[in-house]
């Protein structure tokens, strides 16, 4: 079957070059490259990868402390300190 499309010029090198080594035509190196490719996927399948595991530790911070915003939490003591200066109660 014909098909007319588009390649990226790095790309087209890359498979013009393979064609020039194994010493085929390019539209025959291009089909060899889209076959690997399809095998590779048919070989993989989507959850064959493994799964993204850590493992966790102690980084000394209490529970409830925001460590990926830290101005906050410095805001926060801040207005509780000026608070307990103020006499100002918690109201929650």
């Amino acid at each position: 079957m014909a098909v007319q499309t588009y390649i990226a010029e790095d790309i087209a090198d890359f498979i013009r070059k393979q064609s020039e080594t194994h010493g085929v035509p390019f539209e025959s190196e291009l089909d060899a490259v889209l076959r690997r490719a399809m095998a590779v996927d048919e070989a993989t399948p989507p959850n064959a990868k493994e799964p993204f595991t850590y493992e966790p530790f102690s980084s000394g911070f209490l529970p409830g402390v925001d460590v990926e915003n830290p101005r906050r939490y410095a805001d926060d003591l801040e207005i509780e300190e000026l608070a307990h200066k103020m006499g100002i109660r918690d109201r929650s």
